[in-house]
């Protein structure tokens, strides 16, 4: 239904002369190939939009979707190892992270680029990065940032948990990860959201098998393999999902460790027992809203405007609680900053 939906906007961004749709489409492209493991387009396809895209106006004025596409690009690249392409399009996306609005078509660029601040983490853990505890610091409030611009959208909610955890694993906070990837099982659960919950799988399986050194290295490679011979999506014979998870990136490991006091300095995400009840409450209302907002309005109607504002408190406490998380990461920051100096948005860890 995806790809139907996808080609749908191809065939009418053509028809149209519509060039952010045709925009958005080969987003969904990049999307596919970066989380689902197949192609709708090749990358050089895709990649021959984003450099044309700079000559024109229309594209531009919607920093949305080129912070998403740029993001996306950058992603690519970061996942590959190819750190000077990477870097280049890491610039492009920093320089309008600021200005791209707040919309749901945007939020998937911002989980994107949270991705790509997990992935640097781990780049400075494997060359013991002096700046190691900056760096952290750094995603911890892109993290911060994120909730509060998408605070109340449940959309994205599984893949943050599942990259916060990640994050935990990799700064040596085993038992928070669990909590987080537990967390977010029960919220691809309560959504129905079969793809990320594989994912999370996968990642479960790649954290419990310890991964060594060597079979990091051949792990990076089997991944650049993937990309050459990612199967390109046929509605007559779709591939299978075997085939698909052969495709998919897997958030691994590596073998060297943090020392004892570096994981101390990096706080772990904390959970607490009341909040994954709250988001899984919180997803399931979102689930039933879709599923039947015409039965549910008849029902607010004859009984009266009770059942809104219970609703709204519980989604208050909810946003509530999920706002704490980053702040209790981002507090050593916040403290060291000296009064009247503005905060630096721009991180180089390359």
């Amino acid at each position: 239904m995806c790809v139907q939906v996808t080609m749908r906007l191809e065939r009418l961004s053509n028809t149209r002369g519509v060039s952010t749709g045709k925009g958005w489409f080969y987003m969904s492209c990049l999307n596919c190939m970066l989380y689902a493991g197949f192609l709708v387009r090749h990358l050089d396809e895709c990649l021959m939009f984003v450099h044309e895209s700079q000559s024109d106006p229309c594209l531009l004025a919607d920093q949305g979707l080129m912070f998403t596409l740029y993001s996306a690009v950058c992603l690519w690249y970061v996942r590959l190892g190819d750190w000077p392409q990477a870097r280049l399009f890491y610039t492009k996306a920093t320089n309008v992270y600021r200005e791209a609005p707040s919309s749901l078509l945007a939020i998937g660029g911002n989980v994107m680029f949270l991705e790509l601040r997990v992935l640097l983490f781990r780049k400075a853990l494997l060359e013991n990065n002096a700046h190691i505890q900056d760096i952290y610091r750094r995603a911890l409030k892109c993290f911060a940032e994120f909730r509060q611009r998408f605070r109340g959208n449940q959309l994205y909610q599984p893949r943050l948990l599942h990259l916060q955890a990640y994050m935990n694993q990799l700064a040596g906070h085993r038992s928070t990860a669990t909590q987080l990837l537990h967390r977010a099982l029960l919220l691809c659960d309560a959504q129905g959201n079969k793809l990320e919950r594989s994912w999370i799988q996968q990642s479960q399986a790649a954290w419990e098998a310890q991964f060594r050194q060597d079979q990091q290295k051949k792990f990076q490679a089997s991944w650049l393999i993937a990309t050459l011979t990612m199967p390109i999506w046929d509605e007559l014979y779709p591939p299978s999902l075997d085939e698909l998870l052969e495709h998919r990136y897997v958030l691994t490991v590596p073998r060297r460790r943090l020392t004892a006091k570096v994981s101390a300095v990096l706080q772990p995400f904390t959970v607490t027992e009341e909040e994954p009840h709250r988001d899984t409450r919180d997803s399931e209302t979102h689930v039933q809203r879709a599923k039947g907002s015409d039965t549910s309005t008849r029902i607010s109607d004859t009984r009266g405007k009770t059942p809104h504002s219970e609703r709204d408190s519980k989604a208050g406490g909810a946003q509530t609680a999920l706002r704490e998380i980053p702040r209790r990461g981002c507090s050593r920051q916040t403290a060291q900053r000296p009064p009247g100096k503005p905060p630096r948005h721009r991180c180089r860890p390359f």
